[in-house]
């Protein structure tokens, strides 16, 4: 009896442990949809095309070669018509004087790459964390579904 007894200790420990194991896992996954997001949101963009119009200065109604109309933010002065090669960053949506919704960028910083490659970095970790756990937790034979 006693045998039993401490076999169903042993049991209940592994199954906490096996608890633990599996909150870590969500706590992981967690951190990495949120730096997924955070990175979608920083993504340097490479962006060709010309200038449609000036808005005002720092601000041009851009045709991107891809067609698409948009809006852009950039230290730089452009003249209309002005063809363009730059890294930008998606800032957002705004309405044109068309009724359509353009999106919004703004030109990419050396600081916005660094920013970029950190992120990718701590993303890469936090998968490669993610997936050592899911081996130790599961035996390597993959997630359960």
């Amino acid at each position: 009896m006693s045998n039993v007894l401490k076999l169903l200790s042993d049991l209940q420990g592994e199954i906490r442990a096996l608890e633990e194991h599996v909150e870590q896992l969500r706590d992981l996954r967690r951190d990495v949809e949120a730096l997924e997001g955070r990175l979608a949101e920083t993504r340097v963009t490479a962006l060709r095309g010309h200038i449609l119009s000036r808005l005002e200065p720092g601000r041009y109604r851009i045709s991107l070669a891809t067609g698409e109309r948009a809006f852009l933010r950039s230290p730089q002065a452009f003249e209309k018509g002005e063809v363009f090669a730059l890294h930008g960053i998606l800032v957002g949506t705004e309405g044109g004087a068309d009724g359509l919704t353009a999106r919004v960028f703004r030109e990419a910083t050396p600081d916005d790459r660094m920013r970029q490659e950190s992120l990718e970095r701590q993303l890469h970790d936090q998968k490669q964390r993610l997936s050592r756990l899911e081996i130790e937790v599961y035996g390597g034979v993959g997630k359960p579904h």
